[in-house]
């Protein structure tokens, strides 16, 4: 892990180009600008982006294939259309709080489909590293997984998996960090995050689990639980999903989705 020293302003044009060694970059709260190239053709996997930050120029991240999920901050007002060009980053998050950030609407306009997060800080994204920013996806999977053979075992369809479902739950998952309901931080019901991400659902459910820090612990709570047992085994719903997050205090939090598709009728 590598930290820019705290009074630095620009990441100046190719500072991490080409570089294979440094995975984790964190910029201080005094950065405003990354140049041209900063982060091209490099192996960096995350980098924390401090409110305060202003521009990203041309190039910036291009080709950094091993980006991962990115927090852009509410304060960028420029980001170059080839910044992220060829760069395969998992997914864009901005925050909840400033839907018309200039972030948010850069992730619409480019291929990406923007996930609307609390304001994060450093606090929760050091949270992240020391648990690994892989294991978070991964102990979604494995709850999803466990959670169709569960429905399969009492002979009902295993549910399928949806894009914009997937990306809703993420977004719920990391607003139950802030609020743990079924309101979102803001006030609004938890099903205007599905509402935003174009679920297009006519049936919607969530299962909500905090504290436990393993798949089957929180599949054995839902289970042991018959508001939550009824979600997971109803036969009604034909698509599930699940996601993770992490608060400051390194505390996960869960969240499992099921729906049924809108038909036209």
């Amino acid at each position: 892990m590598y930290y820019v020293p705290h009074g630095t302003e620009v990441i100046w044009r190719s500072a991490f180009e080409y570089s294979k060694t440094v995975e984790t970059v964190v910029l201080p709260d005094t950065i405003r600008k990354i140049r041209p190239w900063a982060f091209a053709f490099s192996s960096v996997e995350n980098v924390f982006m401090p409110e305060g930050l202003e521009e990203i120029h041309d190039a910036a991240f291009y080709n950094a294939g091993n980006l991962g999920e990115t927090y852009i901050p509410t304060t960028v007002t420029y980001i170059a259309s080839t910044a992220f060009y060829q760069c395969t980053i998992s997914q864009m998050f901005c925050a909840y709080t400033v839907k018309d950030s200039y972030a948010y609407e850069f992730a619409h306009w480019s291929s990406q489909r923007p996930i609307q997060v609390p304001l994060r800080d450093k606090a929760v994204f050091d949270a992240l590293l020391e648990i690994g920013p892989s294991t978070l996806p991964a102990l979604a999977e494995e709850l999803y997984q466990m959670t169709r053979a569960e429905r399969m075992a009492a002979g009902l369809n295993p549910t399928r998996s949806l894009n914009t479902h997937q990306m809703a739950a993420k977004a719920r998952a990391w607003e139950l960090t802030v609020s743990y309901s079924d309101e979102r931080p803001d006030g609004r019901h938890f099903s205007t995050t599905y509402d935003e991400h174009y679920t297009n659902y006519d049936l919607l459910a969530e299962n909500r689990a905090v504290g436990f820090t393993t798949p089957a612990e929180v599949l054995d709570y839902w289970m042991s639980s018959q508001e939550h047992r009824t979600n997971i085994l109803n036969p009604e719903y034909e698509y599930s999903t699940v996601a993770a997050a992490v608060d400051k205090d390194g505390q996960l939090y869960w969240v499992q989705s099921f729906m049924t598709y809108k038909r036209v009728r």
